[in-house]
């Protein structure tokens, strides 16, 4: 063999080898963007149970906030008519009749 041919084997040899560790690589990096795929998809799943529970939450919260400010305006009704009876009955606009007998 003379050293042309040699050069050439090598040449041949070196290509093959490169050619080799690229489509390894090629194959790692398609292994890698499938997994990456599938993380993607299940972490989409979970944001999305996560999402729907925050809005269940929210709903809730302004459920309750409603109801409050319901019952708050009941109490302030409340207090208010207590007051005018306790003015009332004070300025004698308002008769306290107790009904009550005696045995």
């Amino acid at each position: 063999m003379n050293k042309l041919t040699q050069g050439l084997m090598v040449v041949v040899v070196v290509l093959a080898v490169i050619a080799y560790g690229l489509f390894s690589h090629s194959e790692s990096l398609s292994n890698k963007a499938a997994q990456l795929a599938r993380d993607k998809t299940e972490l989409s799943g979970k944001v999305e149970v996560k999402q729907a529970t925050i809005n269940t939450m929210a709903y809730q919260q302004l459920t309750a906030a409603k109801i409050d400010a319901q019952y708050v305006t009941e109490m302030n009704n409340a207090k208010s008519e207590l007051e005018k009876m306790e003015i009332g009955v004070a300025n004698g606009t308002i008769g306290l009749h107790i009904n009550a007998t005696c045995p």
